[in-house]
């Protein structure tokens, strides 16, 4: 445990704070200062009425580092996946299972696949806790048992990504059919049920499992993200986009993964028909990453 507690000792984080704007974040010390040199821009706010003229502000930026991320369900197709191609990517991943052995396993095939990556195996219970952001890699009908089990793990100001899709397969149904829910899709079912002080940002609903495996095959497709606070899903989106491959669209609120996730029945339904491995590409944005909303040369406004 000392050393998983010395893989979450980096933080990325981004703050804005009296007109000044702050990216990725590395290590501090214990007074909480940052312990790294970064290079900064210039510009000026907007003026505010009543509140005097423009102040400038500065944008700082600090090398991205890399933070270990866990995936609940990650021996899992989709959560091994993932934690292979963030591993290849550099980030240290923490593979979660609701056993501690299939864990370990999948950390060792993980290593074996990407000998230069960091993969540890741990209980879901043990892998949670330290991580900012928690990605929720199972299936639904393990969902509601996997947070319910989870809930003296997660922490407040945790991000968890969540991953999942209501598919009719969970209860002996097709996989092209989607099961109703009550809160209107498995994002929101999620944000409900985890601790107070954890939210909930939804994503890769329509990434291939099989080709996140096949280390060779160049990815190139979007990534839909819903979440309820911009900040959140630009660290989602700092996240994803370290898979090469991969740009984040920004698809609005929680509530619009009840559209996002129906996407995943109609993909394996074109998959089937076409004997192909669709995914999803949205034309027309502005932008380097699909936050085309972000005007990248100023600070992110705040929702």
């Amino acid at each position: 445990m000392k050393a998983l507690n010395r893989l979450y000792s980096l933080s990325a984080s981004s703050l804005r704070f009296h007109g000044k704007f702050f990216t990725a974040s590395p290590a501090r010390d214990a007074s909480g200062m940052s312990l790294a040199l970064p290079s900064c821009g210039t510009g000026t706010s907007t003026a505010r009425p009543g509140r005097g003229p423009p102040r400038p502000w500065v944008r700082i930026h600090s090398p991205a580092v890399p933070t270990p991320v866990c995936i609940i369900g990650g021996t899992g197709a989709l959560g091994f996946g993932l934690a292979l191609r963030l591993g290849q990517a550099g980030t240290e991943v923490v593979i979660g299972s609701r056993d501690a052995g299939r864990a370990q396993e999948a950390a060792k095939r993980a290593r074996d696949l990407v000998p230069d990556g960091s993969f540890t195996g741990l209980h879901n219970s043990e892998a949670t806790p330290g991580a900012e952001i928690a990605i929720l890699s199972v299936p639904f009908r393990s969902q509601s048992e996997t947070l319910t089990n989870l809930k003296g793990a997660l922490r407040e100001g945790q991000l968890l990504l969540d991953t999942t899709v209501p598919l009719a397969a969970a209860v002996g149904g097709k996989a092209t059919r989607t099961l109703g829910v009550w809160q209107g899709s498995a994002a929101q079912q999620a944000q409900e049920m985890v601790p107070d002080g954890v939210r909930v940002v939804s994503a890769l609903h329509t990434v291939s499992a099989s080709l996140l495996t096949e280390l060779g095959h160049q990815l190139d497709e979007d990534v839909l993200v819903c979440g309820d606070r911009r900040e959140d899903k630009a660290r989602v989106a700092e996240l994803v986009q370290r898979i090469p491959g991969l740009r984040t669209v920004d698809c609005g609120r929680l509530e619009m993964a009840r559209i996002v996730e129906q996407l995943t029945p109609l993909l394996i339904s074109i998959n089937i028909r076409h004997k192909t491995r669709a995914g999803i590409k949205v034309t027309g944005l502005s932008g380097e990453t699909g936050f085309g909303t972000v005007d990248r040369e100023r600070p992110p406004a705040h929702p």
